[in-house]
């Protein structure tokens, strides 16, 4: 009787766990599956199964994804994957991004379009975007980074891309 009491809390326990994991919204789901066919998902060593409809890169635990209690991404982390071809559009506005913009979001070397705006980070911009030499719109309004002189979040980045390309920065 005891050991059946057991089972019966032990289920109850399991269900209550599954019933509290967040599926994945379908708008951050769609930017993997994006991701992954414009990378060449198929042929990275650790592939996802981005073809069932019901796939689910939190409750799954997919290679490189990080998410939090209440299922949403919060960080994509693909080293030596075997990663192929190009992101030409890097759209993260309007989410709740915290922290400094990582330097190595420059080695996004075909980036065309990079959107940081309506979220909440913070710092400076770093120097590396300057690098982006196919950068043809840079927008980082509303968030918290710091004003540098002339009370522009971007200037010297700005100086920089103008010189290697006709980027458009909306600040």
């Amino acid at each position: 009787m005891a050991t059946r009491s057991a089972l019966v809390v032990a289920t109850v326990i399991a269900l209550s766990v599954a019933d509290a994991a967040q599926a994945t919204s379908r708008s951050e789901l769609g930017a993997l599956k994006l991701l992954f066919w414009a990378t060449e998902g198929a042929q990275w060593a650790n592939t996802w199964d981005v073809q069932r409809p019901d796939a689910d890169p939190c409750i799954e635990n997919w290679y490189g994804i990080r998410c939090d209690d209440d299922g949403h991404i919060i960080s994509i982390r693909l080293p030596r994957n075997n990663l192929i071809g190009y992101i030409p559009v890097e759209d993260l506005s309007s989410n709740f991004l915290t922290g400094a913009v990582p330097a190595s979001i420059s080695r996004l070397t075909s980036l065309r379009v990079l959107r940081l705006d309506n979220n909440w980070f913070i710092g400076k911009l770093p120097s590396s975007l300057s690098q982006l030499s196919d950068l043809e719109y840079l927008h980082v309004q509303n968030n918290q980074f710091d004003l540098g002189a002339n009370n522009r979040v971007v200037p010297d980045v700005v100086q920089l891309l103008g010189q290697t390309n006709d980027c458009h920065i909306i600040e």
